[in-house]
């Protein structure tokens, strides 16, 4: 995998902005080989490749809060407008095959944030499972993404948004359950090196907009500039030291 997106499952970010590095790291890929020692968990893993990195890349970062632009989805004045769903795992669930017939063009699983994820590209999009939620993000004939979840968190539903918008967003619902929902949104945000560059939000009557398709949820997105924890990479090798 790329450096970065290493450093991102190191420091379990689910928003590529609140990781700051080197234009460079998304060019140089890495393979690790390792043996997990007896008695660990993937709680510890984390940790250990952070540890790796330091010993073998010359690795130092440090955490500020920075001033910061955001959207916080907040609860709306009447309420959540979503069903509350109990987790389920699904991540080793045999599925049916797609109609087209067609197989996905990819189905991996590995250790994401949230422990097991799943990731399977099918025809009409991708579905995302881990051991609690599973949601999937569909293309539209008309440019858009929808989002069908059959269980979702706000901390999950907040990293998508964060595709679509101009900032960041951070979950401030205080919704700690798993939701089932269906939202349509702009297509997702691209990047180019360490930089996103985003879709800003509009408010034109016949274009999709975040901001009002979450008020459907019962939820709005509210402007703010809040202090967010940001890791800055002061220095990190491109190449690590001899086995």
């Amino acid at each position: 995998m790329s450096l970065r997106a290493l450093l991102v499952r190191v420091f379990q970010i689910d928003q590529p902005s609140l990781l700051i590095t080197p234009d460079w790291l998304n060019g140089v890929n890495v393979d690790i080989h390792a043996t997990i020692p007896e008695g660990s968990t993937r709680a510890h893993v984390p940790e250990m490749l952070k540890t790796l990195l330091i010993a073998r890349f010359g690795m130092r970062v440090h955490t500020e809060p920075r001033p910061t632009d955001v959207y916080e989805l907040v609860v709306g004045s009447g309420g959540a407008q979503m069903e509350e769903v109990p987790p389920v795992d699904e991540v080793d669930k045999v599925f049916p095959t797609d109609p087209s017939g067609k197989p996905p063009s990819l189905d991996r699983t590995s250790e994401g944030i949230e422990g097991r994820m799943r990731s399977i590209n099918t025809a009409r999009g991708l579905i995302t499972i881990t051991e609690q939620s599973m949601y999937e993000r569909i293309r539209t004939d008309r440019g858009t993404e929808e989002i069908d979840a059959t269980r979702i968190t706000m901390g999950q539903l907040a990293a998508i948004l964060s595709f679509t918008l101009d900032r960041p967003v951070v979950d401030g619902t205080r919704l700690t359950g798993l939701y089932k929902l269906r939202i349509e949104l702009p297509p997702a945000t691209f990047a180019i090196a360490s930089v996103v560059v985003p879709i800003a939000p509009t408010n034109e009557p016949n274009v999709v907009s975040p901001l009002r398709a979450v008020e459907k949820l019962g939820l709005k997105l509210e402007r703010r500039r809040l202090p967010v924890d940001t890791i800055v990479v002061d220095q990190i090798a491109r190449a690590p030291t001899e086995n």
